[in-house]
């Protein structure tokens, strides 16, 4: 099955591209037969070709951005952090909480525009005359109201919108934010609508009539109009508006106060039906479960120091079955589980087509998906994650509480992979006595780490699951797949990147000319705090400014990693941009979390290891995880906490690292081993250390002196057949009895004493 290739890209398409050595914006132009993508530049109007494989890495990696989509402009950079900061702070001053609240109801407008345009492009029988207008408003309110818009524009703002917000089928969320306009100011004065907001909390008490909100509100009208002086002639909103505002205000929750949540759950929601999705990327289902099976963890040595079960994240696409993204870790399910499983998503399986090719097209799932099926376990993301991937133009739709009917196809997926973990050693069986099962033989005979795990999981997936035939579709997934995506296309990102730059946890910190000191950090750097500064001086609160000559004192806005604390995101309040301040220890601080870094530096001040650049606070960071290590294998039950942490430390390698496995032909010597690259290139180590030794040339053993080589094919045979076989060494594992038991190091060569060797002897071979 050839490899399957095909991108949404289209006659006016433009991209910027930041890949070194095809820096600039380009137009595409057209895909040649022989399957390469021609781009002209905009400036210099210079053709160039790219392979589709490298243009799908480049717009999978976030280094090829879509800019202009069939004519139309993208405006992902509209999106930008303001519309995520908390108008609520209560460390923020006047003027902050007027524009997060303008820039609320900004983002709330431009998300009502934005679901009307694409229902009215859905629907064939609705034009833009006032009564078929008037008739989709109508139609359309329960859901929208269902989907927290509460309040619709009118008929001749949908028209205008249609006329400058892009073509059907393409009017992206960034494009409306970037020119939309201000919001229009009611025509009531702000104590009617005070007044209204009393109605609404009154009529959704339980046992209240709407007879009652309302003529509570004309009562509360007609004091407040005397007490303010107004006349007669000032009327209160007809009885039919005052209705219209009491049937406009309901949502769940209001319901829920009034009838039960239980009532209103019913209401609301209908039977819990799977979804049905027509083409590839329509809905992706993310579900998350615990794993049958016991993984032990080991410490950076391989030393044995406990089980635990580990947590599966799945992106499983309903059309095809293809499953886009998976994720086993040992930490439960959160907000950065979920993003690493969605990155997944819409990025190329490279790691899987190195390892495995194409294998009947098995390895292509990826893309960008219509529609995320999240759990309700992970609705506490928040609203910036769903603001966020609806900029990206994914929408989030969460099933049903406590109905996994809901999501069937991944809930059975899980139970198709519980296949796999049964027949691993240290798998848990299921059935009806599940729960009733003992641990003790299961935790007795767990083999396979977290990467081992993870490296069959992929192998699973490729050569079993993706190609073997699927009853629900009635073919195997990857060929399902491979059809729907010749036919339907594949749709890709327009800005990987606006995931990673958003996600995160916000904060305050205090921007001085030496950086910005954040939870016990300290983040610099001379060329982009002297920017930060530079932009935004002129919004510097004067009170809070020392005497001349002494530092600027900036309050910024930052978003951060709790699992890295080797960088933190500043809001560049003058830009809009996020900028990247490193630590003053960056490499030490490499996929090192907050938390840990809290427990370094309590660690080093009780031991007294002060730590003034990168090497010294490596050492220490080392001999806190030798410290931890120690408490790990002396304590009789350690904590999952405690194994996490450890877990994470053990496997802190950088961005883009692999470790490759190799085998050497077993020889009688050894000697073939110095085919294994055993260290880095010299050239890209940072300390110099001595090049290993390399095979001997003409040297000869004592028993090899006198005899000689073997000529004839009867003589080698007979050499062959003499010659000592090689044994193949597996290491212990550590036995049941003594399961949390730290195993010894196998024994190694002292190289000092290899060295003094080396000094005594006076031959000419040294």
């Amino acid at each position: 099955m050839p490899k399957v290739m095909i991108f949404d890209v289209k006659d006016g398409d433009q991209y910027s591209i930041v890949e070194p050595g095809l820096e600039g914006n380009f137009r595409f132009i057209k895909i040649t037969k022989s399957g390469w993508i021609v781009l002209k530049e905009i400036d210099t109007r210079k053709e160039i070709k790219v392979s589709c494989e490298a243009f799908a890495r480049m717009r999978g990696c976030g280094s090829a951005a879509r800019t202009v989509r069939a004519g139309v402009k993208t405006s992902a950079e509209a999106l930008g952090p303001f519309f995520l900061l908390d108008a609520d702070d209560p460390k923020i001053g006047k003027k902050d909480r007027r524009r997060r609240t303008a820039a609320r109801k900004k983002i709330l407008k431009a998300r009502t525009l934005h679901f009307l345009l694409r229902r009215f492009d859905e629907s064939l029988d609705v034009t833009t005359y006032e009564d078929s207008l008037g008739r989709f408003l109508k139609d359309i309110g329960p859901e929208a109201e269902e989907l927290g818009f509460e309040s619709l524009p009118s008929t001749s703002v949908i028209r205008k919108a249609l006329a400058r917000y892009g073509k059907p089928g393409n009017r992206p969320l960034g494009l409306i934010l970037g020119e939309l306009g201000t919001h229009q100011a009611s025509k009531w004065p702000d104590w009617v609508l005070d007044l209204k907001e009393q109605m609404i909390d009154y009529y959704w008490r339980p046992n209240v009539r709407k007879e009652s909100a309302v003529n509570a509100f004309i009562s509360k009208f007609d004091k407040e109009r005397v007490a303010r002086g107004y006349d007669e002639t000032f009327e209160p909103p007809k009885r039919p508006t005052l209705y219209e505002w009491i049937r406009d205000s309901e949502t769940q929750d209001r319901l829920a106060r009034k009838i039960g949540s239980r009532k209103a759950a019913k209401y609301y929601h209908g039977t819990a039906e799977s979804l049905i999705a027509t083409r590839p990327l329509e809905y992706v289902i993310l579900d998350q479960t615990e794993t049958d099976v016991f993984l032990i963890v080991v410490d950076a040595e391989g030393n044995f120091l406990g089980v635990q079960r580990a947590w599966l994240v799945y992106a499983l696409d309903l059309y095809s079955r293809m499953v886009l993204g998976f994720s086993l870790t040992f930490e439960p399910p959160s907000v950065y589980s979920l993003m690493k499983c969605i990155r997944h998503i819409l990025k190329p399986k490279t790691e899987l087509e190195s390892i495995f090719g194409d294998h009947k097209g098995a390895t292509d799932g990826w893309g960008k998906p219509s529609t995320l099926v999240l759990d309700n376990g992970l609705e506490n993301v928040g609203v910036s994650l769903q603001t966020v991937l609806e900029g990206a133009g994914i929408d989030i739709l969460y099933a049903s509480l406590r109905t996994p009917e809901h999501k069937a196809q991944v809930e059975r997926l899980f139970g198709t992979t519980n296949s796999l973990w049964h027949q691993m050693p240290g798998g848990q069986r299921g059935g009806l006595d599940k729960r009733n099962a003992p641990e003790v033989e299961a935790r007795a005979q767990a083999k396979y780490t977290l990467p081992q795990a993870t490296k069959r999981l992929g192998q699973f997936l490729t050569t079993c699951y993706h190609v073997e035939r699927h009853s629900g579709i009635g073919m195997a997934p990857a060929r399902k797949w491979k059809a729907g995506i010749t036919k339907f296309g594949r749709w890709t990102i327009d800005d990987a990147k606006v995931l990673d730059r958003l996600t995160g946890k916000y904060a305050r910190a205090r921007l001085t000319t030496n950086g910005i000191r954040f939870l016990g950090e300290h983040y610099h750097s001379t060329d982009q705090t002297s920017a930060l500064i530079r932009d935004n001086a002129r919004l510097a609160r004067k009170r809070q400014q020392g005497a001349p000559g002494e530092s600027i004192r900036l309050d910024v806005n930052v978003f951060y990693n709790p699992l890295d604390c080797s960088v933190l995101n500043v809001l560049n309040e003058a830009t809009g941009e996020l900028m990247q301040l490193p630590n003053v220890h960056p490499e030490a601080t490499k996929d090192l979390s907050f938390e840990m870094a809290k427990q370094l530096r309590n660690f080093s001040r009780e031991n007294q290891l002060e730590y003034h650049s990168d090497i010294e606070r490596a050492h220490a960071r080392r001999a806190l995880f030798e410290h931890l290590e120690l408490g790990v294998a002396e304590t009789a039950k350690p904590s999952k906490k405690q194994i996490r942490n450890l877990q994470s430390e053990s496997f802190a390698l950088a961005d883009a690292s692999r470790v490759e496995e190799l085998t050497a032909r077993p020889t009688v010597n050894g000697m073939e081993g110095y085919a294994i690259r055993s260290t880095v290139p010299q050239t890209l180590r940072r300390d110099h250390g001595i090049t290993p030794l390399g095979p001997d040339r003409g040297a000869k053993t004592k028993k090899a002196i006198g005899k000689k080589a073997p000529k004839t094919l009867k003589q080698k045979a007979v050499a062959g057949a003499t010659a000592p076989k090689a044994v193949h060494y597996e290491p212990p594992r550590p036995s049941s009895t003594a399961a949390r038991a730290v195993q010894e190091a196998p024994p190694t060569t002292d190289y000092q004493a290899y060295l003094d060797q080396r000094a005594a002897d006076k031959s000419r071979r040294w």
